[in-house]
Order: structure tokens, then C-alpha cells, then sequence
């Protein structure tokens, strides 16, 4: 992926889309439009102020890392411990989603967000593009909620999954061909 730094925007390049996909966005809230430089603000990544404030903007499309809790939640957070940016401890993984969204984030206070959050705050007003935080080569269980979530809210056109992980990529087109 190509980091516009100034900006906090970037042009994604190892992704899953939806083969029926007619527009690709141009402009994408890297962690939903976190930079201090854009617009004059500085938002938690991930967080529902940096999420209202992309749906602000003229951005095309919000970017969010989405990792999954240990009782299989799919939930917003970048960070691969929670110290980095929360009051808690430990691998995000480790934790059930109960005691996560009791967790605040350092900067500003707020909860952590499920993706279902994200879902039903964006709905299909801009590109939403989950990249995906997961350690595990084939993770079949975090595909599939992802899948599920995706085709329970009938936004299949407006979501693009990203990873590092080529396996998790290719593991989505296998599970769902319209996503």
C-alpha cells in the first residue's frame, strides 16, 4: 500500500473486491482519518471520532484494522498489544469481547469499536476497507465473521478486505465470491 503521509491517506494495493465492483475510491481515511496535519485534528485510529470525522471529510472511503476477541467478535484496533494505546494489557486476541469494549483508549477516552459499530455507523456512505490483523495463517473462523457481517448488512459492494496475509486473502474469495 502506498502511504500519503501528509494526509494520513493511501492508496491500497493487496486487497479482495467484489468482482462486480464498477468505481474504485481514490481517497482513502487511513484509520479512519487520524493525522493532526488534515483538517487540523488528530483522532484515536479506529475510533468513532476518527470515524465520524472521515464521514465528514471528502474522503471516498475509511480505512480501519480489524482483529478478532477470543470469544470470535471482529472489533477495530491497530496495535498488536493494548498497552500501546489503551489502559489495558496483553494481545487483543487474548481477551473476550466483554472485557474489550471495557477498555479506553489513552488519547481520548473512548471504547474500542466492534465492527458492527463501524457498520451500522458508515453504512453504505463510503468504501469501508477492513485490513485485517490476524497472526494466524488460514484463520477460517475470522473469514468467516467477517463473511457473515458483510452479507448481513448488504454492503458486499462497499466493503474491500486487505491483508498482509495472501492465505486470509484468498481464503475470502474462496468463502465468498461477491465480497
Amino acid at each position: 500500500m502506498q502511504l500519503i503521509k501528509k494526509h494520513n491517506l493511501y492508496t491500497p494495493t493487496a486487497l479482495v473486491t467484489s468482482p462486480t465492483l464498477t468505481y474504485f475510491p481514490k481517497y482513502i481515511a487511513h484509520e479512519s482519518l487520524t493525522s493532526e496535519k488534515f483538517q487540523g485534528n488528530k483522532f484515536q485510529g479506529n475510533s468513532v471520532e476518527a470515524v465520524q470525522n472521515a464521514l465528514m471529510s471528502y474522503v471516498d472511503g475509511i480505512e480501519v484494522d480489524v482483529r478478532l476477541s477470543k470469544d470470535g467478535i471482529p472489533f477495530l484496533y491497530q496495535a498488536k498489544t493494548l498497552e500501546e494505546a489503551t489502559n489495558g494489557y496483553g494481545k487483543p486476541e487474548d481477551y473476550k469481547w466483554e472485557q474489550l469494549k471495557q477498555l479506553s483508549y489513552k488519547s481520548n477516552n473512548q471504547k474500542l469499536l466492534a465492527l458492527t459499530d463501524l457498520f451500522n455507523l458508515v453504512g453504505s456512505q463510503k468504501f469501508i476497507f477492513l485490513d485485517i490483523k490476524s497472526d494466524k495463517i488460514f484463520d477460517h473462523e475470522f473469514c468467516s465473521k467477517i463473511t457473515e457481517l458483510i452479507n448481513k448488512y448488504h454492503i458486499e459492494e462497499r466493503v474491500i478486505v486487505e491483508s498482509f496475509n495472501p492465505f486470509f486473502l484468498a481464503l475470502m474469495r474462496l468463502n465468498s465470491r461477491n465480497i
